[in-house]
């Protein structure tokens, strides 16, 4: 409850409390819960329960899905449990620690895009590599997936007509249709929600899981 400066005897010290807990907070947070727990297994979900083998969507998904159940599956075996590798690496207790850190996340998870997180931390005008490389990577996603999108999809008509992808949305929407209490955020489903989702998706598991998985 009070602040170090770098004359102090525990500037060291400070400085390490500091970086432990930013790479705590990293793997819990942005990694394990938002990048691995919420986006990419509600996506899994959604695509194996409501989109057929060979419905356009779910062929789109497949390389950025491809494993992800059976990796999820086992974080949330050796992570998420009390006395788990997790738990261990940290100096949290688990249930007023860890425990109440993983709620948090979930509830806390908001659906954005990019350009919106960048925007609303008022980043822009820094040259920094999460806006001088991650955004150009974000806007090569969006435009391929609006490329993709209006081959299969002619107007918004088309994608609200499609019952598949209604459902493969609201099963998103609700966290996998598994009874959780917060939802998604999704906006209407419309070909630009679809594209900024779908967006949003490729973007979260390839270049943001680098991003907040390499605590190297």
């Amino acid at each position: 409850n009070r602040d170090v400066y770098p004359n102090d005897d525990e500037w060291k010290h400070a400085k390490w409390v500091w970086k432990v807990s930013l790479i705590t907070y990293v793997t819990i947070g942005p990694h394990l819960v938002d990048t691995h727990w919420i986006i990419s297994n509600n996506a899994d979900i959604a695509a194996r329960t409501k989109l057929g083998a060979n419905h356009p969507i779910r062929r789109a998904l497949k390389v950025f899905l491809f494993r992800t159940g059976k990796i999820n599956r086992a974080s949330a075996l050796g992570l998420a449990p009390e006395d788990s590798f997790l738990h261990r690496m940290t100096g949290l207790t688990y249930e007023e620690g860890l425990g109440k850190a993983f709620h948090w996340f979930a509830k806390a998870y908001k659906y954005e895009t990019f350009s919106d997180f960048i925007e609303a931390k008022r980043l822009g005008s820094l040259q920094i590599p999460l806006c001088t490389d991650a955004l150009p990577v974000w806007n090569v996603f969006s435009k391929y997936f609006t490329s993709y999108v209006d081959t299969f999809y002619e107007e918004d008509d088309s994608v609200t007509s499609d019952m598949e992808l209604a459902e493969f949305w609201e099963c998103v929407d609700s966290r996998g249709n598994l009874g959780s209490p917060w939802r998604y955020g999704l906006p209407r489903l419309s070909k630009k929600a679809l594209v900024d989702y779908l967006t949003h998706l490729s973007f979260n598991v390839t270049a943001w899981h680098e991003h907040v998985g390499n605590i190297i």
